[in-house]
């Protein structure tokens, strides 16, 4: 899997407790190239995080988009969003695995359904963060 990751992720070993190795890329999205990560350490857990836009959720901002993201974590389940200290917007999906059961094509789908739903809700996303205001009722989907 590591030479199959290396063609399209730039590695980095963290030199950690967990031997944590993260592998850095972009994913374009409506146009816009959003920075990604996979993240595999000793754990059973490993994510696939998506910087849905960086610096951007401030005081006037911050109730219109913690909404909307609570909205959309009660309707997916593969994934959750939530802000970051320094005002990131960003998605995460959680991928138990084992070095005994690790599953590349369970990887790659969840990537799949995660550019999908990016690909469908980055510009509802994106209006909510510049407006700092909600969608009407009628524009929510």
């Amino acid at each position: 899997m590591n030479g199959q990751l290396e063609e399209i992720f730039k590695p980095e070993e963290m030199k950690d407790d967990f031997q944590t190795v993260i592998y850095r890329s972009n994913m374009e999205v409506k146009g816009q190239y959003l920075s990604l990560a996979l993240i595999f350490d000793t754990t059973i857990y490993s994510v696939f995080r998506v910087w849905v836009a960086t610096n951007v959720i401030n005081d006037e901002n911050r109730g219109p988009v913690e909404n909307f993201i609570n909205e959309m974590n009660r309707q997916y389940k593969v994934f959750k969003y939530y802000t970051s200290e320094n005002g990131d917007l960003v998605l995460d999906c959680c991928i138990p695995s084992t070095d005994e059961a690790f599953d590349p094509a369970l990887v790659r789908a969840v990537i799949d359904v995660a550019l999908q739903h990016l690909q469908e809700k980055y510009q509802d996303i994106m209006k909510i963060v510049w407006a700092g205001e909600e969608p009407k009722a009628a524009e929510k989907k």
